[in-house]
Formats: C-alpha cells, sequence, structure tokens
C-alpha cells in the first residue's frame, strides 16, 4: 500500500523516535526527499532500506546515507530516477556492508574501481 501522506516530516520524526530500527520501507512515497535520507542517516542499526519509486531522492540523499550508515547491507533504489552513477558508486565505496542493491529501472552506466 502506498502511504501517500507521509513526509519528510514524518520521517524525521520515526527515526528521532525509533533509533534502533534496522528494518524500514519507504517505497513508493512520492513526497520523500533527500531530507528524509539525511533523516536516515542518524539510524546507526539500520541495515536494510526499501526506497524504490521515490522519484525526488537524489545523489546527496545517497551521500548523507554513505556517510552515516555503515550498517546498510540491503537497499533498494529501483526507480528513483534522480539517482546516479556517482552516487552509487561513492555509496559502493563507503557502504562496505552493502551486500544488495535493486537499481532496476536506473539508466545509466556504473563503473566501479
Amino acid at each position: 500500500p502506498i502511504c501517500k501522506k507521509v513526509t519528510d516530516f514524518g520521517i524525521k520524526s520515526l527515526a528521532l523516535t525509533c533509533t534502533k530500527l534496522k528494518e524500514l520501507d519507504i517505497s513508493m512515497i512520492p513526497q520523500i526527499t533527500d531530507v528524509s535520507l539525511l533523516s536516515l542517516s542518524s539510524l546507526r542499526y539500520l541495515e536494510e532500506l526499501f526506497a524504490g519509486d521515490c522519484k525526488e531522492i537524489t545523489d546527496l540523499g545517497l551521500h548523507y546515507l554513505a556517510q552515516h550508515n555503515t550498517m546498510l547491507m540491503q537497499l533498494d533504489l529501483q526507480w528513483c530516477n534522480q539517482v546516479t552513477g556517482a552516487g552509487i558508486q561513492k555509496l559502493s565505496k563507503l557502504c562496505t556492508n552493502l551486500t544488495t542493491l535493486n537499481l532496476k529501472g536506473l539508466d545509466f552506466d556504473v563503473i566501479f574501481i
């Protein structure tokens, strides 16, 4: 089900109160932006994040996650069309525990060095 009323402010409140959250699905919520990913970057125990079809997520949001969510093991970014190869490359270098990354529907070439 799509939660059309969830906003960046709601995600911020969630991150402030559920500090030991390990898994979160924010897929297909059109209002979710990089601001939500900044809020979620405070969740040190976050292992799985499903953010597929969040059209407002960009490389900046990935930067927030990559810098702070070192426990992240699974990330779904399918159809997040503003994410680029540069954002994925940074994420892959900093999130060393990442084992599953869904990039379905993204249109770019990723070169990992």
